[in-house]
């Protein structure tokens, strides 16, 4: 039967259109594994563009002066979407530890996001149970794609956590009755350490392992140290930890003051460090009973520095207020507005875009003698009560 002219010149259109909605792009995964994407047909040619993302601890998250209101991970073979809330704290966003194996097209609320001259870039997730994400960003036919690979062990340069033994070398910290913490602090995060990694499988990574400063006594400063190569701070982006701890005693004129206090990041939630505070308090210590406008409750803190109450070691101010602690505040890349690793250290170029959920820990004052005594006494205990609680939070069994 002879087809008339304008049904086969329909046809033909209608063929070239669908041709053109699964156009097929390619990108190239981990070893040996190339990954397929087919562009899902739209029933919108609109788009937003790409501005920044920046991942911290598990969490990504992309800024962008269009306002948008939910993150949708589509994933490009079953059509699953994951969604997550755009308008949220650096430990939330989107839950890179929840995502299965997969391609996800990146959306912002329904919009595809355009993304030109694009460079990919791979972060894990936390080991658990002997798997991990490795999630590959990249942009394919200028449109942002998430990729998420199951693997069995992280690359050499890759931490899951990091622990500070604070101070060390030149710098002893807090010394009472006998006790140095810059000495008590090594012995405890070696044991914490060593209790991560045999009893939950996590790699661990110590900032210092001898009595000195992490980045060598050689040209030591105070200030600049932490962002010398090997720095306490420049290890966290040298090897790419989730999260830090990072663990001091506490002292004060008085020697009256008690308890332990934990602080973290103003702009994360409070999850794991009330978790720290219910493990400190099993152990029986007590929360400190410091009154302060920084205090969430429970021996936690989020302590802030006013800019217009600038102090020595905030060189310039990037917003109204900033985390106090510089372990807090320089380890989050720009995250948590971090931006001393490229005045000290010149391998920096730019803050880099990801960093580490950290936490700085006093256990207690060790001019108290109550609380030196109690430390002497159980401080195995709390490290050993400290690896549970980060196993609770992270759902490891």
């Amino acid at each position: 039967m002879k087809i008339p002219r304008i049904i086969l010149t329909a046809m033909v259109m209608i063929g070239i259109f669908i041709l053109g909605m699964k156009t097929v792009i390619h990108f190239l995964g981990t070893a040996s594994q190339t990954v397929q994407v087919t562009r899902m047909s739209s029933t919108t040619t609109s788009s937003l563009a790409y501005e920044q993302h920046r991942f911290y601890g598990e969490s990504l998250h992309f800024d962008s002066t269009v306002h948008f209101t939910e993150y949708i991970l589509q994933n490009m073979h079953t059509n699953m979407q994951y969604v997550f809330a755009h308008d949220s704290l650096n430990d939330e966003g989107i839950e890179l530890s929840t995502l299965s194996a997969g391609v996800y097209q990146i959306l912002f609320d329904s919009y595809p996001v355009e993304a030109y001259e694009f460079e990919s870039q791979t972060w894990y997730t936390i080991m658990r149970n002997n798997e991990a994400n490795e999630i590959n960003l990249f942009s394919s036919d200028n449109l942002l794609y998430l990729q998420v690979n199951i693997v069995n062990e992280l690359p050499e340069n890759v931490y899951d956590i990091m622990i500070d033994p604070g101070h060390g070398g030149l710098d002893s910290g807090a010394v009472a009755y006998g006790l140095y913490e810059s000495d008590e602090v090594l012995q405890f995060s070696q044991v914490l350490a060593t209790y991560l990694t045999t009893e939950y499988g996590l790699k661990v990574k110590l900032t210092r392992e001898t009595d000195s400063d992490p980045a060598g006594n050689d040209d030591y400063s105070l200030e600049k140290s932490p962002y010398y190569q090997d720095g306490r701070v420049e290890q966290t982006y040298q090897y790419q930890p989730k999260l830090l701890l990072s663990n001091h005693l506490n002292t004060t004129a008085s020697g009256t003051a008690s308890g332990f206090q934990i602080y973290s990041s103003f702009e994360t939630t409070n999850t794991l460090a009330l978790l720290l505070s219910d493990a400190l308090q099993m152990a029986g210590l007590s929360p400190s009973l410091l009154d302060s406008e920084a205090s969430m409750g429970a021996g936690t803190y989020k302590q802030v520095d006013y800019c217009e109450e600038r102090i020595a070691h905030v060189t310039t101010c990037t917003q109204i207020y900033e985390d106090y602690f510089f372990i807090i505040r320089e380890t989050g890349g720009i995250s948590t507005f971090a931006q001393n690793i490229v005045n000290y250290n010149y391998n920096y170029v730019t803050v880099p875009n990801y960093g580490a959920q950290a936490f700085l820990l006093e256990y207690v004052f060790i001019d108290n003698y109550s609380d030196n005594l109690a430390w002497q006494t159980n401080w195995q205990l709390y490290a050993k009560n400290v690896g549970d609680a980060i196993a609770t939070y992270l759902q490891i069994l």
